[in-house]
């Protein structure tokens, strides 16, 4: 029986401030593709600035999908993503042309390749006794379960879910149920095979070259005057849509800190130093998932 060929896909790999839009638009240009933005806090309006949001410009006349496609103050979640994502690269693939994804949430590129675990069955005795623990102690029962899940909920700059004690009691509940099959594999891996033939690009940059780059980008977003500014668009979200802080501290780094410089809760300058910190942490957990693509 001949084996069926798997529809090709192309996956840019690199820690935040790495050039990977830049570099998906000119991967895009030569192949003929279109880019699938793989991003937690890129699929919603308004988070431009903070998110690191491609620009029309900087697009060149390439189709992005998966932007802008939810309204800011209620956090999605990943099978919300997916809906958008697997229909944008079906219509990708339908037009003769190669799907690009271009993102740092690796939750979402996983979703993308292997679809999310199935559901398990309501378990009550178990959410009963979880609880009553703490967010950190569920937390903690995953990383045992399964560390790479751990690694996907601390890798996500977008801090709602493993803030969110229901979401991170059904984790457990659907980890427990699959612990026969194997507790330290990818939770990728307890789904289906891959459902791609997978091309990953990847990013190579040094940890003095990427800490320049983070900090320059932050100085900018900072600095520069108008809508571009990313205190001005906290402040845009704050008092003109009316979003509120608890949603806009759960987005985690830019929008958390800036959220908190805003509310008095720090000042500039602390605020400055303490994002630059959280990003740069954040690029370094990056870099570690990042070397499970690797073959």
């Amino acid at each position: 029986m001949k084996t069926k060929k798997l529809p090709k896909l192309i996956v840019i790999i690199g820690p935040t401030a790495s050039g990977k839009t830049d570099l998906s638009v000119e991967i895009a240009k030569k192949v003929k593709g279109e880019i699938v933005s793989a991003d937690s806090r890129q699929i919603y309006k308004y988070l431009d600035v903070g998110s690191g949001k491609v620009t029309k410009k900087e697009m060149r006349g390439v189709v992005h999908y998966c932007l802008d496609i939810f309204p800011p103050g209620k956090t999605k979640s990943i099978t919300d993503y997916l809906k958008y994502a697997n229909k944008a690269i079906k219509e990708i693939i339908a037009k003769g042309k190669t799907p690009i994804i271009c993102g740092g949430t690796g939750f979402y590129i996983d979703g993308i390749l292997y679809g999310i675990p199935k559901n398990a069955k309501p378990n009550q005795k178990l959410r009963k006794n979880l609880e009553k623990e703490t967010l950190e102690n569920l937390l903690k029962k995953i990383k045992v379960l399964n560390k790479k899940k751990y690694l996907e909920l601390i890798n996500n700059e977008n801090t709602s879910e493993r803030n969110n004690k229901r979401r991170l009691v059904r984790i457990i509940e659907i980890l427990e149920s699959k612990k026969e099959e194997s507790n330290v594999v990818e939770i990728s891996k307890l789904n289906k095979k891959i459902k791609y033939d997978v091309e990953y690009v990847f990013i190579d940059i040094s940890k003095e070259k990427l800490r320049e780059r983070i900090n320059l980008r932050l100085k900018r977003r900072l600095e520069t005057k108008g809508k571009n500014n990313l205190i001005n668009e906290v402040k845009f979200l704050r008092d003109k849509l009316k979003i509120k802080d608890q949603w806009l501290l759960s987005l985690g780094l830019e929008y958390k800190y800036v959220t908190m410089y805003l509310r008095g809760d720090m000042n500039y300058q602390e605020m400055k130093e303490i994002l630059g910190n959280k990003i740069w942490q954040f690029a370094k957990r990056q870099i570690t998932w990042n070397k499970r693509y690797r073959k």
